[in-house]
């Protein structure tokens, strides 16, 4: 049980860390203003959700877990 939870948080970081950098190189690739700001709100923000949610997963702690979903 201890094995699958670790292999579920570790995709689930790859997957946020994923998003975090298509986000940022939204920012650097893309030529409006509006468009950096849509690639930096929608996939940063997705990203950072899905990293919340791993840990999650991941936590063993009651306070820690309503403390990630809160902030998802």
């Amino acid at each position: 049980m201890n094995a699958a939870v670790e292999i579920i948080t570790g995709i689930m970081l790859i997957i946020g860390a994923s998003f975090a950098l298509v986000a940022s190189i939204g920012i650097i690739r893309l030529k409006d203003v509006y468009m950096r700001m849509h690639a930096a709100s929608k996939a940063g923000t997705l990203g950072s959700g899905v990293m919340l949610l791993a840990l999650a997963v991941h936590a063993s702690d009651l306070a820690v877990v309503t403390r990630a979903i809160a902030g998802v």
